[in-house]
This record gives C-alpha cells, structure tokens and sequence, in this order.
C-alpha cells in the first residue's frame, strides 16, 4: 500500500507532477515511489498523462472551460497540450470556436514595481500558493472555494478579465485565477517566483512600507492563525522560513522560536505567546484595506480580544 502523505507535501508533488515532471521524479524529492504519486494524483482527482506525456482529457470539461470563455491555448496549457488537440475535441463535438483571448485590460506592469499595498500582499500570495508554467506564460493562484473572495479582489486589482474558474467535486471545491502574461512571468522571476519554484524561493526585500503586506499574503498563502490552538505560523522551503523568521526578530522583537523540520523539505515557526501574535497581527494588518483573507483575520480578533468580527 502506498504511504501517505501530509496534505502540504502532497500539494507540492501535484505542484511538481502539473509543472511536466514524470511520476518518479515529482516524489524523488520527498523520498516516495511513484505509486505514491500516482494514489496522490488519484486521491486528488488530479488528470494523469499518458507514456508519451500527454493527458487524457475529459471532452465534457473542455466544452465547458470553452463554452464558459476560457480559449483553447488556455484549456490546452492546462493539460500540458496543444491548442490543435483542444481544437479537434471542439470539432469532434461540433462546438463552433469564437473564444478570442484578448484580456485587454489587464495591467501587464502590475507586478513590475512593487510600490502598493496590494502589489506586495499578492506577491506574498504568488510566492507561496502561485503556479507558474514551465513552458508557457500561464499564472495560476488556486484557493478553497471559501477564499473566492480575495481571488476576485485580485482580479479587480489587476483589471484581468479572465472568469474565476470553479472546481467542484467530490473531493474538491477549488477557485482558480488564471492568466496569460509573458511581462508578468518575466517580473514575477524577479523575486523568486518561478516554474518549479518549491525549493528555490525566497522572501523578496522590500521597502520597510511594503513587508507587511508581503508577509500578509504569505502568511495568507502557506501560514496559519489557529485561535483554538493559539497559534500563528509559517512552513515553506528552509531558507524562506528562516528569511522571514529572522526578519519578524529583527523587526518586532518576537521570541526567536525553533524552526521544525517536520517533513522532507518542508519547515516551519510557529508563534503561541499571546503577545507576539499580537505584536505580528497588528503588524501585518496594517492598512490592509481588503487585500487579506477574513477567516483567518478573525482568528487574529478572537485570539486578542475574543471578536470575531471583521472590521475595516
């Protein structure tokens, strides 16, 4: 039987398998064999390739993505295909082809200069939860249906007419911001945001007035603010943890907790002192505006003041 794995490890090797890798080489680096990774895929509904790299396709998702607006190279970068075999299951099913990608009004120089509040919250954000295609411009940021909310702030901010896609099934219940951008790939590379980008990211440094927000959306992406465990945390690679470990010391006085390896590449902090929670909340909820996820903002409330509701 194959072993499991922790639901954070598993998400890195759907990250990894998703980005082209083949089943063995997306779990070398956590030690597990490819049945591992193929009961992963499986228990995560995740579309497998066939021997010669390619996937089979659900025709019945492609005329929906198609037909919901989504183009064909769109459709085609997700399955790792190309726009001619989107193309022809449209032609099989008589599915006329009028999608044009265009997203006009987009900001391509969003992310070319980090000198907003909310440039630097999904930076965080793209650097922790974001996907970058290896061979194609594609951006993705996928969350659990219950942060739709932040996904369609994104969209706003960045003027990316794209539909939030949805996802929902049996075993997931998924959003997903997507786009198409060379500028964005080539400014986002600029800070470590990369295709393959689990073991080689790092927190990007910059202006004193941007790194709250920075580590709001990080913390938003890949951290946790528990009020039934009191808790405030942060897992990544072991350089991004100990970069932001260091920097909350070095700013705010914290207590310089231990960092936990607790999985193969994967590392840890976590807060529980009352006042250093505190001292991080009211830090990085600085003129936040709305680019920060309510629920876990409302653990912030109740573990300071025991008020869960969310104010602005």
């Amino acid at each position: 039987m194959a072993k499991r794995t922790s639901p954070e490890i598993e998400q890195k090797i759907i990250e990894l398998y998703q980005s082209g890798l083949s089943m063995a080489k997306a779990g070398a680096p956590y030690n597990v064999t490819s049945a591992t990774v193929m009961a992963i895929l499986n228990r995560n509904n995740i579309p497998k390739r066939t021997k010669g790299g390619i996937y089979k396709i659900p025709d019945e998702d492609v005329i929906k993505r198609y037909t919901d607006g989504e183009s064909c190279q769109s459709i085609a970068d997700s399955y790792h295909v190309t726009f001619h075999t989107i193309s022809n299951i449209l032609e099989k099913h008589n599915i006329a082809r009028n999608n044009k990608y265009q997203n006009l009004s987009l900001d391509e120089n969003y992310f070319e200069t980090i000198d907003r509040p909310d440039k630097a919250y999904f930076l965080g954000f793209m650097l922790t939860d974001g996907n970058i295609s290896l061979n194609e411009n594609i951006i993705r940021l996928t969350l659990s249906s219950k942060d739709e909310e932040i996904l369609n702030i994104f969209k706003e901010k960045t003027g990316n007419e794209n539909k939030i896609s949805i996802r929902e099934d049996e075993k997931h219940s998924e959003r997903t911001f997507q786009l198409r951008c060379k500028k964005w790939k080539n400014d986002l590379a600029k800070y470590s945001v990369t295709p393959q980008k689990t073991f080689t990211c790092e927190m990007p440094k910059l202006s004193s007035e941007m790194m709250p927000h920075l580590i709001r959306g990080m913390i938003d992406g890949d951290g946790w603010i528990t009020a039934a465990s009191h808790q405030i945390g942060f897992c990544g690679n072991e350089k991004m943890v100990n970069q932001l470990k260091d920097y909350l010391v070095q700013i705010l006085n914290v207590y310089n907790v231990k960092v936990l390896h607790p999985e193969n590449h994967l590392w840890q902090i976590t807060w529980a002192s009352q006042k250093d929670i505190e001292k991080i909340g009211n830090f990085i909820y600085q003129n936040k505006d709305n680019c920060y996820l309510k629920r876990k903002y409302n653990n912030f409330l109740t573990i300071i003041h025991g008020n869960t509701e969310v104010t602005n």
